[in-house]
């Protein structure tokens, strides 16, 4: 199976091709044919979404994982269709992801971490007081 995946995170070059993909695992694993390196898409980076996206990208990610199409997300920022696919198309790059799904689940993934952060603070916080 061959996909377009974006650029090797370690040569970056553009000679990538998906080597495996399961119903039990719908993300693929990715290898450079350039040097060999083999990664899964969405493991590139542990820093948090927001960290790695502008603020208009992370706007159009958050309409994409609210299931919002190309068209929704022109019409909500004010662009053309044509730039939300650019933004996109450099959204994937930066998340190593290789579908609109797997946007989502890092957005979804994030939000998550973030929740838990903030809880844990909180909890530390009234531990601390109650001491």
């Amino acid at each position: 199976m061959k996909t377009d995946a974006g650029l090797c995170p370690r040569c970056k070059s553009p000679q990538v091709v998906g080597i495996a993909q399961s119903i039990e695992n719908p993300t693929s694993i990715m290898k450079c044919a350039a040097c060999g390196h083999v990664w899964t898409p969405g493991a590139i980076s542990a820093q948090p979404v927001r960290a790695r996206l502008t603020p208009r990208e992370a706007e159009v990610v958050s309409l994409i994982a609210a299931g919002k199409t190309n068209k929704d997300v022109a019409i909500a920022l004010g662009l053309r269709e044509n730039t939300v696919r650019n933004y996109l198309v450099r959204i994937f790059e930066k998340l190593g992801a290789s579908s609109r799904l797997q946007v989502a689940m890092h957005a979804a993934r994030d939000a998550a971490t973030s929740r838990n952060e903030a809880i844990h603070d909180v909890m530390s916080h009234l531990t601390g007081s109650a001491a």
